[in-house]
């Protein structure tokens, strides 16, 4: 089975079915190609050259020429321009004003400038004369004036001449450097103009800047007529500010706001008070006991007060050979004897038998020669050991300590 072709250009067979076998070729390679002076313009599908590109001397801007065209380009555009040609003439417009005289009819331009083969009718009319370029009036000049007090200046004679005329008052003041109304700075330096006082000048710097201080005014200017100019500031208010006496034992606490370096209040340091100006230790050493009995000696102990070691009495004892009585101390008496006399003995009825009761009495004699007696009774007392030597030994030993 055949199937149809698709052609871009259109079919140039077709079989006898009706379906095309055969392409046609594109038309655009047909063409002849266009033979160009100035190259092709523009090709068609085929890459063949249809049109032409124009000449681009036509694209050239011809040039304005003052003095004719030098040279034309294959377009004939003007493509370079006659020089100037040289002038010889030499009057200017200026030379031929100085002499009141309307410029000539022949004239040539060189450099860009206007020269003239000659002045033009004279400007003045009947009566006048040029003066420096002016037409005046023909006049009899004016005289110089003389004896001037504030110097002389070149003036008019009224005839377009010059003459020697005094200067004013003003004149002098103003090109002597002075000016009327002149407001000198403060600090400077007022003179006035001799002849005239209301022309003043200046001289001298004026007074600085003056500073605008928190604190007060350290320092003022030296500056002639500026005393009252402050020129540096204090930077704190230390100079309006004394500082607090701080005691021993004490430390700064607080300081001025305004001056920093300077102690406003105080505080005791850590274990001592505050006593009036001063600071004392919070703990003190003092005797635990002021007074002692005759015949004693205190007792003592170290104590520590604010780095301060010192003794202090905490108590009293007796000396040897006295011993405390309440509170006082006696002389220590002692007992060097002692015996025990018995006076009645009965059977114990506790005891089955061999065993009594005594009754009877102690004496213990001390070292000063006095005596204590004691009365006992005894129970328990056993008959085998002997009641007389037992009693005793009991009063020796019980009762005086022996």
């Amino acid at each position: 089975m055949v199937t149809s072709r698709s052609c871009p250009y259109g079919c140039s067979f077709y079989n006898d079915c009706d379906k095309c076998v055969e392409c046609a070729e594109n038309p655009d390679c047909d063409v002849s190609p266009v033979s160009c002076t100035y190259g092709c313009a523009s090709t068609n599908s085929c890459d063949i050259c249809i049109s032409c590109a124009s000449n681009p001397d036509c694209d050239v801007e011809s040039k304005y020429c003052s003095y004719g065209c030098a040279s034309y380009n294959s377009c004939q555009k003007c493509v370079a321009c006659e020089e100037e040609p040289a002038c010889t003439y030499s009057l200017t417009a200026s030379d031929c004003s100085a002499e009141c005289r309307s410029v000539g009819s022949s004239s040539c331009v060189q450099d860009g400038t206007t020269y003239y083969a000659s002045c033009g009718a004279s400007k003045c009319g009947s009566g006048q004369s040029c003066s420096n370029g002016t037409c005046v009036d023909d006049c009899t000049p004016l005289n110089d004036e003389e004896n001037c007090s504030w110097g002389s200046k070149s003036c008019s004679d009224n005839c377009g001449g010059y003459r020697s005329c005094c200067k004013t008052a003003a004149e002098y003041c103003t090109e002597s450097g002075y000016s009327s109304g002149a407001t000198c700075d403060k600090g400077q330096t007022t003179e006035t103009c001799p002849a005239d006082s209301g022309y003043k000048k200046c001289s001298g710097d004026g007074c600085p800047s003056s500073q605008t201080c928190t604190y007060g005014c350290k320092t003022y200017s030296s500056q002639s007529g500026c005393s009252d100019v402050c020129t540096a500031c204090y930077d704190d208010n230390c100079h309006n500010r004394t500082a607090v006496s701080i005691p021993a034992n004490a430390s700064c606490s607080s300081y001025f706001s305004d001056c920093p370096s300077k102690c406003s209040a105080w505080a005791c340091n850590s274990g001592y008070n505050k006593s009036g100006n001063s600071c004392v230790c919070a703990t003190t050493c003092t005797d635990i006991v002021t007074s002692k009995p005759a015949n004693s000696t205190y007792t003592t102990s170290s104590c520590t007060a604010c780095g301060v070691t010192t003794t202090i009495n905490t108590g009293w004892t007796c000396n040897d050979g006295y011993i405390q009585s309440g509170n006082s101390c006696k002389e220590d008496v002692y007992v060097v004897s002692g015996e025990g006399f018995v006076g009645t003995i009965t059977p114990d009825p506790d005891y089955d038998g061999g065993f009594s009761i005594v009754e009877g009495s102690c004496v213990c004699v001390y070292s000063d020669g006095t005596e204590e007696w004691t009365q006992l009774t005894l129970h328990g007392m056993d008959e085998a050991l002997g009641v007389e030597s037992e009693f005793n030994a009991y009063c020796i030993m019980q009762v005086c300590g022996l």
